[in-house]
């Protein structure tokens, strides 16, 4: 920090003594009349973008931006004592860039060399071909990398780099190969879940959806790395079955995010479901599901037309009733969820819940004489509902009864 300015490289490859130099040089071109700072960027041994801002009067402040493919001219319309430092920034980032594509192919060269004359030395060609990665020059890194696993074919790093350069110069098949290949000489956990992530993505780039399936099912058998690595998992297994419009599968995928408190259905929905699946499905399991996912993420129109069908298709499902009921009171439809909780009653008159939505509804229209009666019997059936026994002191209260509802309450 020189002078209220301040240079920040997110890399370690200019020495403290070069960036205390570009601090001066820069510094030379900064007015005293105003503080300016220099944000260099460093990307692969390259200065990608340098930026500097000043504060106007008033406290504004406003920033100017030297990136990649900036011209090496000022914009137009930068302040004229800015137009220095901007250039300044600009010949700065030619300068490192050409001293470090420099170094590089100097680097390369040397490597070469060594492997030519030490053509069984695993390690030096191991180390071009990670110099040739650094460089995104895949090709040549595969050539490198090939030469390590004939040296040393059991070598899981070598294979591992071999596939991912394979992967990265768009030879897929060659690179599902050599994952396969590391595979079989069952590495650790670790490596596995890398292999069949790896193996997933490629599968999905190239359409095979059904491969990636399988891929994604094999990391989840052993064991995803945390939850929110298993929550990615089940999140592209759904994503996948709706490719496959396999909507059976993908929307039993659906309530496992669900469950798992992912935000991921909502992005679902709106890419897959909400345009609708182009046929309506005729299994009552499978519109079930699909009835299931509207009303998870609040549709509730669309959820009641579907329980609906579901009912049609099966007049015994007391879970569509239930959850129509509820669709119905959402939207304040409320004497038809009245009736739809009455028809669950009717066909699981054991299922303490369908009471409590019931007085529920009952409290909402004032009907609280009938509200106490399906009250008590949803607390006869599970004594510890606690939605029943608050519905149960709204009812008292608004009766006058106030002891029982203070008893209700606690």
């Amino acid at each position: 920090e020189t002078d209220g300015l301040s240079i920040y490289s997110c890399k370690p490859e200019l020495s403290s003594e070069e960036l205390r130099a570009i601090a001066q040089t820069v510094s030379s071109a900064t007015p005293s009349t105003w503080s300016a700072w220099s944000n260099v960027h460093i990307t692969d041994s390259c200065i990608t973008k340098v930026s500097v801002s000043r504060r106007e009067d008033g406290g504004t402040e406003r920033t100017y931006t030297a990136s990649w493919l900036c011209p090496a001219t000022p914009p137009p319309n930068m302040p004229s004592d800015l137009a220095a430092l901007y250039q300044t920034a600009n010949k700065l980032r030619a300068d490192v860039i050409k001293r470090c594509k420099d170094e590089y192919e100097q680097g390369v060269e040397s490597l070469r060399r060594e492997t030519q004359t030490k053509p069984d030395d695993a390690e030096a060609h191991e180390r071009l071909g990670d110099l040739y990665t650094t460089g995104f020059r895949y090709e040549q890194a595969v050539e490198a990398y090939r030469q390590v696993v004939r040296l040393k074919p059991t070598d899981l790093n070598a294979l591992s780099k071999l596939a991912e350069a394979y992967r990265w110069s768009r030879h897929g098949n060659e690179a599902i190969e050599t994952y396969k290949q590391l595979l079989r000489l069952e590495p650790k956990d670790e490596v596995v879940r890398d292999a069949f992530t790896a193996l997933a993505e490629i599968h999905e780039d190239s359409k095979h959806y059904r491969e990636a399936v399988e891929s994604y099912k094999q990391l989840l058998r052993i064991g995803p790395n945390g939850e929110q690595t298993r929550e990615w998992t089940e999140y592209k297994l759904c994503e996948l079955y709706f490719k496959l419009r396999d909507y059976a599968a993908a929307l039993n995928q659906f309530e496992t995010l669900k469950d798992l408190g992912s935000s991921q259905i909502w992005g679902l929905y709106g890419d897959y479901l909400d345009r609708g699946l182009g046929v309506e499905p005729k299994d009552k399991d499978v519109l079930l599901k699909l009835a299931n996912a509207h009303f998870y993420v609040n549709k509730y129109d669309r959820a009641i037309e579907a329980y609906k069908q579901v009912i049609q298709l099966d007049p015994g499902n007391d879970l569509a009733y239930s959850r129509l009921g509820v669709s119905y009171s959402q939207l304040d439809r409320n004497e038809e969820a009245i009736e739809a909780f009455r028809q669950g009653i009717r066909l699981k008159p054991d299922e303490a819940s369908a009471y409590t939505n019931l007085g529920y509804m009952y409290d909402r229209l004032s009907r609280y004489g009938d509200a106490l009666e399906v009250l008590k019997e949803a607390i006869r059936l599970k004594p510890d509902d606690a939605q029943a026994y608050g519905c149960l002191a709204w009812a008292h209260n608004k009766m006058g009864r106030y002891a029982e509802g203070l008893d209700a309450a606690i």
